[in-house]
This record gives structure tokens, C-alpha cells and sequence, in this order.
């Protein structure tokens, strides 16, 4: 392990036998609605679109732009 990850409360955390180590959950993503919404991004960017946070944001709700 090259670095340490935080893990959003969404993931959940799994306790194992040792104490230091926690196992985090994968979020369930339908693929052909993140396929669409990374396509819709992909649109927006090539368009250099001035939204582009905004479609960041619809894929990634937890991004915030401004922190």
C-alpha cells in the first residue's frame, strides 16, 4: 500500500480480527448510467463546456469544487 485512502461513510466499514484494519464495502454503480454520464462528460469537456463541474458533480455527488 503506497498511501493512505479515506473512505467515505456511503462505502461502510467492515471490522476485521485486527483492529487497524477495516474492509471498505464497493458502492453499487449501475455501469450503463456511469457509462452515459462519463459519455455526457466526455461531450462537455470537448465542448469546453463552463459547466463542466456541474457534470463532475452529477457523477461524483460527494465532489465539491470549491474546497
Amino acid at each position: 500500500k503506497l498511501y493512505e485512502e479515506l473512505l467515505m461513510n456511503e462505502e461502510g466499514l467492515q471490522s476485521t480480527e485486527n483492529k487497524l484494519i477495516y474492509i471498505g464495502k464497493p458502492i453499487d454503480i449501475q455501469e450503463d448510467t456511469l457509462f452515459a454520464a462519463l459519455e455526457e462528460l466526455d461531450r462537455a469537456a470537448n465542448r469546453e463546456d463552463p459547466d463542466i463541474r456541474a457534470y463532475v458533480q452529477k457523477i461524483v455527488p460527494t465532489y465539491h469544487p470549491n474546497c
